[in-house]
């Protein structure tokens, strides 16, 4: 499925909301599951970013009714590496926000949770510009802070939902 996705052959799912969702949830999610630990997992990144970001521009996002199903569209503008990282994650953090301020009360641990790691990633590609973590697998030079920030191995996508968040 991820390589029928890669492919193309799966565009047509994006004519629809929760088809959009589905398709960027392959590229974005099942790659980094798949092959994790090598370049692979990233591959699909520009794609999956490109839907997500079309899916906002053409109200696919909006009719989406979950939160859960809105925070799985967005994660690519999150995941994707690029010049305009920064302008993204700022945005995946004003959106967290205003979920996490519509959430009802069992869900807020949730929501400020998701909201403590995008702020934590806004940190980090404000710093970087990059997911320094990911320069090994990428086969990129690490500049001498980011081999810091390496060797202290807290990485925000392996941080825990507390225990007493769940809801």
């Amino acid at each position: 499925m991820l390589a029928a996705a890669r492919a193309g052959r799966l565009d047509h799912w994006s004519a629809t909301p929760l088809g959009r969702l589905s398709l960027i949830i392959v590229l974005d999610q099942f790659s980094r599951v798949l092959h994790a630990g090598t370049p692979e997992a990233f591959a699909s990144d520009q794609k999956a970013l490109q839907l997500a970001e079309e899916g906002l521009r053409n109200g696919h996002f909006e009719a989406l009714t979950s939160p859960y199903e809105r925070f799985f569209f967005v994660l690519p503008l999150a995941h994707a590496e690029g010049s305009d990282h920064l302008e993204r994650m700022a945005r995946i953090v004003a959106m967290s926000e205003q979920v996490l301020a519509e959430a009802p009360a069992h869900l807020k641990p949730v929501w400020q949770f998701s909201l403590s790691q995008a702020r934590a990633n806004y940190e980090v590609i404000s710093r970087f510009g990059r997911f320094p973590h990911r320069n090994a697998i990428l086969k990129r030079s690490s500049t001498p802070e980011e081999a810091a920030y390496i060797a202290e191995g807290d990485f925000v996508h392996r941080r825990s939902l507390p225990v007493d968040a769940v809801a």
